[in-house]
């Protein structure tokens, strides 16, 4: 049956036990009262129109052979028995929905699985009573905890989709670890995994790609809420002899600006050098003693270190 176009409302037990086997409501249908098609058992498919924003005490109750409905996206409650005894096999309430009634969903034996679209409604404690379904929630909302995931009356399987993204990026590297997925309210370890880049060691992991600050190490906890993208960090070891300049044993003090136009990527600077004046260097790295004038040099200007017994000069 397609019902006119004309139509603004359907009223209380319009069809009520009627031999009807589908039926389109058509969009300027703005309401439909309580036992509108309460028992009809041939009914199989309905289309609800977009607008409606109620489904009424008992509309299909008992509705036996009614195995689909689109509930409208502009739906904000479904009401007391509303579709209970349904041949439902799986449903998608929308993200609108504030409410879910006493029995709202009971009783329908057939249900297997139960879509929430947007934040958990209030659910009524017998609405899902003796069905057992999986219900699938937006992993990213704070309305999904382990008390509100209940079974309502039946016995629900409560199940993430999506969440928040932990994404990994080699930075220049390789091997970086998968993308993991961290619901609301959860605290992840990060990956143990670690890339791997020739002639550099990990330093850990930060959230852009240029800066030299570690703020994550692999393992460590993870609870904030929101996507994460992390970026390797890498601390040169091996250089080549033109990528390195090497300053001679009997250095005492470097002077400021005395190499901060140097284009070189590194320096080694030997133990003899007591002091460095400001920008002595611009963007390079130190390799020096650890302990020495230099490391602390670097420390204090954001460069990078390498200790100079770790550092590889290939010839």
């Amino acid at each position: 049956m397609v019902l006119p176009q004309s139509l603004t409302s359907i009223e209380s037990s319009a069809f009520i036990r009627c031999a009807l086997e589908s039926i389109t409501i058509p969009d300027s249908v703005r309401s439909i009262g309580r036992d509108a098609f309460w028992e009809c058992r041939k009914l199989t498919r309905i289309v609800l129109p977009e607008g409606l924003e109620k489904i009424a005490s008992s509309s299909f109750y008992q509705c036996t052979n009614l195995s689909s409905v689109v509930i409208p996206s502009t739906v904000t409650s479904i009401d007391t028995s509303a579709f209970y005894g349904c041949k439902l096999a799986n449903v998608t309430i929308p993200a609108n929905v504030t409410i879910l009634y006493n029995s709202a969903f009971a009783y329908c034996s057939s249900l297997k699985r139960i879509t929430f679209e947007g934040e958990l409604p209030v659910i009524r404690s017998d609405s899902f009573k003796g069905v057992t379904a999986a219900v699938y929630y937006p992993g990213r909302l704070a309305s999904y905890t382990a008390d509100t995931m209940t079974g309502y009356g039946g016995t629900l399987s409560w199940k993430p989709v999506g969440g928040f993204e932990v994404r990994y990026d080699a930075n220049g590297g390789s091997g970086a670890p998968d993308m993991q997925t961290k619901l609301y309210g959860q605290e992840i370890a990060l990956s143990t995994d670690t890339p791997v880049r020739d002639g550099c060691f990990f330093v850990g992991w930060a959230e852009t790609a240029e800066t030299r600050t570690a703020l994550y190490q692999p393992g460590d906890p993870y609870a904030e809420n929101r996507d994460l993208s992390l970026y390797a960090l890498w601390r040169p070891y091996v250089f080549t002899p033109d990528q390195i300049l090497i300053l001679p044993a009997e250095l005492r003090e470097i002077e400021e600006d005395a190499f901060c136009g140097a284009q070189a990527e590194a320096v080694l600077i030997p133990d003899s050098v007591a002091v460095i004046g400001d920008r002595a260097f611009g963007d390079i790295v130190i390799v020096a003693s650890p302990g020495s004038a230099a490391e602390e040099y670097a420390e204090e200007n954001g460069l990078w270190f390498v200790d100079a017994a770790e550092c590889i000069i290939v010839r």
